[in-house]
């Protein structure tokens, strides 16, 4: 009988340590998952209002001479996450281009066509020039007729580049509570008398 209980004991230690071990792993890779929502959401947001206020900034400018369109675009290019930005006719000709874009952009992308074609802002992500980038286009008016599509243009890459980071500084943390637990349950194991 001693023996059958003294099984019992390290059996429900071991049982205990794995649900320990189970759930940290568990909610280690929710907060990760939530994390790079997060993130992928907060670039989304960023990225909106940015062309929306472009919208505005470059509506009336449209209106009168164009001089000043390669100006602003190159003003935006290359800023943190930010790729650059592009500015499109409404015969979807490329009038302006952030000097840190690809010169491929010369045909817009897909996302580009469909925010001129609706009339309405549209995002995703393209591939451009090689490189996985989320554009996000609104339309142009000009005296309440369509005058082209701005395009914004956000490099993602730094998601996964602060996410590879954060998997390392999980793993470790939980390798930490890990061994936190285990010494824990040693010593309960110890002071339980048979």
């Amino acid at each position: 009988m001693k023996l059958h209980l003294h099984s019992y004991k390290i059996t429900s230690r071991r049982a205990a340590t794995a649900v320990a071990v189970a759930a940290s792993v568990y909610f280690s890779f929710s907060a990760l998952h939530n994390q790079k929502v997060r993130q992928q959401r907060d670039l989304e947001t960023s990225a909106s209002l940015l062309a929306d206020g472009l919208r505005e900034a470059l509506e009336p400018i449209l209106d009168g001479p164009r001089s000043h369109l390669q100006e602003l675009a190159d003003h935006f290019g290359k800023r943190g996450h930010l790729a650059g930005i592009a500015v499109f006719a409404e015969d979807r000709s490329l009038l302006a281009r952030s000097k840190s874009l690809p010169q491929s952009l010369v045909k817009p992308p897909s996302i580009v066509a469909r925010a001129a074609l609706t009339r309405r802002g549209a995002e995703g992500y393209e591939l451009t020039a090689g490189r996985r980038l989320r554009v996000n286009a609104v339309p142009l008016e000009v005296k309440g007729k369509p005058a082209g599509v701005v395009a914004v243009f956000h490099d993602p890459a730094f998601i996964e580049a602060r996410m590879e980071r954060t998997r390392w500084d999980s793993a470790w943390r939980m390798l930490l509570q890990g061994g936190v637990f285990l010494v824990a349950v040693w010593l309960f194991g110890l002071f339980i008398k048979e």
